[in-house]
């Protein structure tokens, strides 16, 4: 087979863009008999590691920064590069298909938040986005979705999409997420001006993962915690759907500026070229909690790689948590900032709840490979091709 993966995505990678690097990388492991052709943007290299020879990067011109150009370029200028290749099968990976194509066409839709979690999405961007993975999924010969609740979701909003073409894929964990020697956690502390025990939250600080409440929920436990505790924001922040006005007027208000860290941008986020930088898995390492109450989640990757550093964490009382998780979690109430703040604080407090969600989470953790998503990835590739 010919396969394409349209690779191309903008900033630096984290959340999706971890998904296609790794899927990519981990298919050159375990696949030498098909042809790949992965379409990329020229910066973006650095994030591809592959050397098997059946293996071929594509560089697009293409300005990935702006999101409409991009969308356009997608189904107008793309479908002409794609049918240069002869491809039997397009693999689109972030929610909508690029039309246009002759090829068998498989989509993966990571979530489903533009039709479960509307509120928080400028009206344009919402509205295509729904109309296009409508008219994606029907088009698909195969879907792909990250957990089986998304699957449930868009089976639930896509009437007349096949049960059977729909398939969950978890994804994985790159081997940079796991236990660090304490040297060089601390190398990585005092390099971010942290000082002292600390929660920590990663990510980008858009509306759905609950920031605001969470720094809230930080500001009610402080006088009875009994240690000087930090709370540590580790990710690119920006203002584009998102929280961090508010968050910083909130630190601001209630006097917090010497107990909240903001780090920017943490290399080593678990894409293979950046395997060998563990800044972020010492900062998960360093950690008393990791803290993630989001209201809506595909996945919710983070909390794996938390797991996998040995660090507990509290997240969202959500059927997508459940389902990945159990209760190995401090579950809470994402809407409730009091349940958020007593849920912070028992794990923070009881010794015991810690060591036991310790070794749960390391345990739970070895469950999830890329490989393993790369393997059952190929499996559907065959199908929908008929091989």
């Amino acid at each position: 087979m010919r396969i394409g993966i349209n690779a191309i995505f903008r900033f630096k990678p984290t959340g999706v863009a971890n998904y296609i690097c790794n899927l990519v990388y981990n298919l050159s492991l375990i696949d030498r008999d098909n042809d790949y052709f992965i379409f990329i943007n020229k910066e973006n290299h650095e994030f591809f590691p592959v050397t098997a020879a059946n293996f071929h990067l594509i560089d697009c011109d293409i300005a990935s920064v702006q999101p409409v150009y991009r969308r356009l370029w997608e189904q107008f200028v793309f479908p002409r590069i794609i049918n240069r290749y002869g491809l039997d099968l397009l693999h689109c990976p972030m929610n909508v298909l690029t039309m246009g194509v002759s090829c068998r066409k498989v989509l993966t839709i990571i979530d489903m938040q533009y039709f479960e979690n509307p509120e928080h999405f400028s009206f344009m961007r919402r509205e295509y986005l729904k109309f296009m993975m409508r008219r994606s999924c029907a088009a698909a010969d195969g879907v792909i979705t990250i957990s089986n609740e998304v699957k449930k979701q868009v089976n639930q909003h896509f009437i007349g999409t096949a049960h059977d073409k729909v398939n969950a894929i978890h994804l994985g964990m790159s081997g940079a997420f796991r236990v660090i020697d304490e040297d060089k956690v601390e190398d990585v502390r005092q390099r971010f001006g942290i000082q002292g025990r600390y929660v920590l939250f990663y990510g980008y600080p858009h509306y759905r993962k609950n920031l605001l409440r969470l720094t809230r929920a930080f500001h009610s436990i402080l006088s009875r915690l009994p240690d000087d505790y930090q709370f540590v924001i580790a990710g690119e922040m920006g203002g584009e759907e998102s929280d961090y006005e508010q968050v910083v007027k909130t630190i601001r208000e209630h006097d917090m500026e010497k107990r909240v860290v903001f780090t920017g941008y943490v290399a080593g986020s678990g894409t293979p070229g950046a395997y060998d930088n563990l800044d972020m898995s010492c900062l998960l390492n360093g950690a008393e909690m990791m803290v993630y109450p989001s209201l809506y989640e595909g996945f919710g990757l983070p909390v794996i790689e938390a797991m996998a550093c040995g660090t507990p964490v509290l997240t969202s009382d959500l059927p997508v948590m459940r389902e990945i998780i159990g209760d190995n979690a401090v579950l809470v109430d994402p809407k409730s900032t009091e349940a958020i703040a007593e849920g912070m604080y028992r794990g923070l407090t009881d010794e015991g709840l810690k060591k036991t969600l310790r070794e749960k989470g390391l345990q739970l953790a070895e469950e999830f490979t890329w490989r393993r998503t790369a393997e059952k990835t190929l499996k559907l590739y065959c199908s929908v091709c008929g091989d």
